[in-house]
């Protein structure tokens, strides 16, 4: 893919031209060429946004043939993918085909294709590309805790939460499945910034047993924050 966006890239000038003379020449003889898809361009270079951001982008594309260019449909290879597109572009005609992207729930780096259907004989099927690199809003240093060791000992795990985003963060406790096995505390670090999460199992019997808390945010683009906690306590 990547030596294919280079040359379409360096001949991007010179292809509808080529196109063109093609077109004409056939002309001349008297002869169809049909509908042509040209792309002006079919990848994007990486780009970056948070998590939660839309992510959208334009790709043009030229009819450089003699009859009607149709665009049969275009399947995004993600269901967090929605396209736009000109139907039916006539010869000598521009058409658009937009991408929109939502990056909820998205976090690190990502590569969206879209097969791209139309009635052109020579590329019945032409595919799309776009990378993007989707940033947390928040990160964590693990999503998860796991206590093993004997029953009747203290076990601690951590978990350090922070943002990089202007507006500071706050945390709050809303669910807690673990209550009477495990406890909690919730420390500030760094005021809006910084937050640290340190979990004690309560000693006891030897077991096994799964739970989670449930943190709110005051951010729309992650509004809730899963800490997943897992324990298998032996017998002394």
């Amino acid at each position: 893919m990547a030596s294919h966006c280079a040359f379409m890239g360096r001949f991007a000038g010179t292809v509808p031209l080529i196109v063109l003379l093609f077109w004409g020449l056939q002309a001349l003889a008297g002869e169809s060429v049909g509908p042509r898809m040209v792309l002006k361009e079919s990848a994007f270079e990486e780009i970056e946004v948070r998590e939660g951001q839309s992510i959208e982008r334009e790709y043009t594309f030229y009819n450089q043939g003699d009859q009607p260019l149709e665009i049969k449909q275009v399947d995004p290879g993600c269901g967090c993918t929605v396209a736009f597109f000109d139907r039916v572009t006539p010869p000598g005609g521009e058409g658009k085909i937009k991408l929109l992207i939502d990056t909820k729930g998205l976090v690190g780096p990502m590569r969206e294709n879209a097969v791209v259907s139309t009635n052109d004989p020579g590329r019945p099927q032409v595919i799309l590309t776009l990378e993007a690199l989707v940033k947390p809003v928040i990160t964590l240093s693990k999503h998860f805790v796991s206590f093993r060791g004997r029953g009747d000992e203290i076990l601690s795990e951590e978990v350090e939460i922070q943002t990089e985003m202007e507006k500071p963060l706050i945390l709050k406790p809303i669910q807690f499945s673990l209550e009477g096995k495990v406890t909690y505390r919730l420390e500030e670090l760094e005021k809006g910034r910084k937050y640290r999460l340190r979990f004690e199992n309560i000693p006891g019997p030897s077991e096994n047993y799964r739970g989670f808390l449930k943190l709110r945010t005051n951010y729309t683009e992650k509004p809730e924050i899963t800490i997943w906690i897992w324990a298998k306590l032996m017998k002394s």
